[in-house]
């Protein structure tokens, strides 16, 4: 509760400059692409499906109120959001959709993060994954660094400090 609860306060009292910041990278897009710069939309991260348009992410959480936080916060940001509420879901759909992108929960009730990770791997091996979770399992974050995952975010976490880590990995102008 208190990630959310935290977000929450981050969300609403940054709204105003995430909206400023997702038009500029709308216009910023747009001058790029007219130039034929390569920009984070039109770079092959996954190798799936049609890379035009904004980057995509897969927000993976069995909490609703993270997931939707999360949705409302990368939306406003200029990406595409793709939800699952469990691994199973997670793995159809990144399956069905582009994603350039996955925020995944280690710890749900059906299947833990790192068996979706292993499924989500055996689609795309490079795919850019940060894990997020309220526990610390030594074994289970030396198995995730072994899956390709490079960042761990603990819960309760920073959103504005998430939000800005994944639009640097995916190069997405903020300012």
């Amino acid at each position: 509760m208190a990630v959310t609860i935290i977000g929450l306060l981050l969300y609403i009292t940054n709204k105003n400059r995430i909206k400023e910041g997702s038009k500029r990278l709308i216009r910023e897009r747009g001058a790029e692409a007219s130039k034929g710069h390569k920009t984070a939309g039109s770079s092959p991260s996954s190798g799936r499906g049609n890379t035009d348009g904004p980057p995509s992410i897969l927000i993976v959480d069995d909490q609703a109120a993270i997931r939707m936080l999360l949705a409302e916060v990368f939306q406003s940001s200029g990406l595409i959001v793709h939800e699952a509420s469990s691994g199973k879901t997670a793995i159809e759909q990144f399956r069905d959709h582009r994603v350039d992108f996955v925020l995944l929960d280690l710890k749900m009730p059906d299947m833990d993060g790192l068996e979706a990770l292993k499924e989500i791997r055996r689609m795309d091996p490079h795919v850019q994954t940060v894990m997020i979770s309220a526990y610390g399992d030594v074994d289970k974050v030396e198995t995730a660094r072994k899956l390709g995952v490079e960042k761990f975010f603990t819960k309760p976490f920073d959103i504005e400090k998430l939000r800005r880590y994944v639009l640097q990995q995916l190069q997405v102008v903020d300012r």
